[in-house]
């Protein structure tokens, strides 16, 4: 190799690039083309002998994870039946819808009732807002 290198900490110069090993950077490349056709070969030979297996009764793909029986059940306190989650959203919804909907105490003692929405709006309206609301907000 020439180089120039001085005591003085001066970079070292390459004059000739006779010293530079391209066959191990050819190998280099050649390795890595070969990794990558290898990872693509597994994930193709993946897809075709594990995932997309063909019933041979009736030619649809048939998925394996699919016939494993789906028996995990979240931990406790579960939220809802696991088996109607149709049933237990409309259950919710109309419960809300009756909240939002219907007359009803939430404090008897410092009589707070919960009224209609519609209701409310047009006794804010007749009404108007009161200081203590507007004072709170802020």
């Amino acid at each position: 190799m020439h180089a120039s290198h001085h005591d003085t900490g001066a970079p070292v110069t390459i004059t000739d690039d006779s010293d530079i090993a391209y066959g191990a950077i050819v190998r280099w490349a050649i390795a890595l083309v070969v990794i990558i056709i290898a990872a693509e070969a597994s994930m193709y030979l993946t897809e075709k002998l594990y995932i997309s297996t063909r019933d041979a009764q009736n030619g649809q793909v048939r998925y394996p994870m699919a016939d494993l029986p789906d028996t995990r059940l979240p931990p406790a306190p579960r939220l809802q039946n696991y088996g109607d989650p149709e049933g237990d959203l409309k259950e919710l919804r109309d419960a809300e819808d009756a909240k939002l909907q219907g007359y009803q105490w939430v404090d008897r003692n410092n009589q707070l009732v919960r009224i209609p929405i519609a209701r409310a709006m047009e006794l804010t309206v007749q009404r108007g807002v009161s200081r203590a609301t507007e004072d709170s907000s802020k």
